[in-house]
């Protein structure tokens, strides 16, 4: 468990990308990959939900799961082919 939090820390200081919610503009999905392997032949990312008051500057975690590869839906708000090491 303590391994997961750690790498929902990492997502949430480090995505790789954070696509809005086509539907609720007030949340988010943050990725970024885990270092694991599904079979050992492809990586799998962490997925943060995140609903944020861009007002207040507050946000909260609503959910977070492992993931074979992002929503297709959705505006994607941030991009980084690397994530800030922590």
């Amino acid at each position: 468990m303590a391994k997961l939090q750690d790498i929902l820390i990492a997502t949430m200081g480090g995505p790789l990308l954070i696509k809005r919610d086509p539907e609720r503009e007030e949340v988010f999905y943050y990725y970024r990959l885990t270092g694991r392997s599904v079979l050992r032949q492809n990586d799998i990312y962490m997925s943060a939900v995140v609903e944020r008051s861009e007002g207040n500057m507050v946000g909260r975690v609503l959910t977070a799961h492992l993931v074979k590869q992002p929503r297709k839906d959705g505006e994607i708000v941030w991009f980084s082919l690397q994530p800030k090491s922590r």
